[in-house]
């Protein structure tokens, strides 16, 4: 199926609650919620309910604080995130997908450049620090981008490029500290996306960046096994169903 809807928020100040509710959201659907925050040592700011799937700190150029949460919705569902302490620039983007599997069912990457990049950068694998910045996508999955840029000046405004070839681009954000974007690409043909690019450009001020960015695939509903199964596919190549590594 394809994204259903999408939500953000953002604060700079004190200790604050974000609350990203996509319009619409029904039962059944795989949500999935991207949260930066400005400087490292963070911890998880996951709404009730949800499940961490990745936090990542980035030591520089600057030093962030990115993580992935997912959740199958069950109606009720929360989206606002815990309290956030020391609040220096923060922002939680979420959306929500129909037609996917219901339990957990992603397969996800992390890419992060954490030295000091001019403009403009291009986020990719070659260009990383760490990580691979694609996932090698299955026929029906929908793939997404979450993508954020590590500032070192307050004042400077970057933008991503919306040059990622075959996605839509959702959301593209610049506060303060940080810049965060969104992408999708709706049921992928398969065996594609495993090396993604992707270009940020600074438009005012003259300091330059790092990035980071989590890239994941989501898998239809009917490819798994139905509503019930539990899956989960790992970068080291294990496969787990509910709880059972095969």
């Amino acid at each position: 199926m394809a994204v259903r809807s999408s939500a953000t928020a953002f604060s700079n100040t004190g200790s604050v609650t974000l609350t990203a509710t996509p319009a619409g959201v029904a039962v059944d659907d795989r949500l999935l919620g991207f949260f930066v925050q400005d400087s490292t040592g963070h911890v998880s700011a996951k709404p009730t309910g949800w499940t961490d799937e990745s936090l990542q700190e980035q030591s520089g150029p600057d030093g962030q604080t990115f993580d992935l949460y997912s959740k199958k919705a069950v109606g009720g569902d929360s989206f606002a995130t815990g309290v956030v302490v020391d609040a220096n620039s923060c922002r939680f983007t979420t959306a929500a997908w129909s037609g996917r599997h219901t339990v957990t069912a992603i397969t996800l990457n992390t890419a992060q450049k954490n030295t000091s990049t001019a403009s403009a950068m291009t986020l990719s694998t070659a260009n990383a620090t760490s990580g691979t910045f694609g996932v090698t996508s299955a026929a029906g999955d929908d793939v997404v981008v979450f993508a954020q840029v590590d500032k070192i000046t307050i004042s400077d405004v970057w933008g991503f490029d919306n040059n990622l070839s075959g996605f839509t681009e959702d959301h593209d954000d610049d506060n303060d500290w940080l810049t965060a974007s969104l992408y999708y690409k709706n049921n992928a043909a398969g065996g594609g996306d495993g090396s993604l690019s992707l270009s940020a450009t600074r438009s005012t001020g003259a300091s330059n960046a790092g990035w980071g960015a989590f890239v994941v695939a989501i898998k239809p509903l009917a490819a798994v096994g139905g509503p019930g199964a539990s899956f989960i596919r790992l970068n080291n190549g294990i496969t787990k169903f509910g709880g059972i590594t095969a």
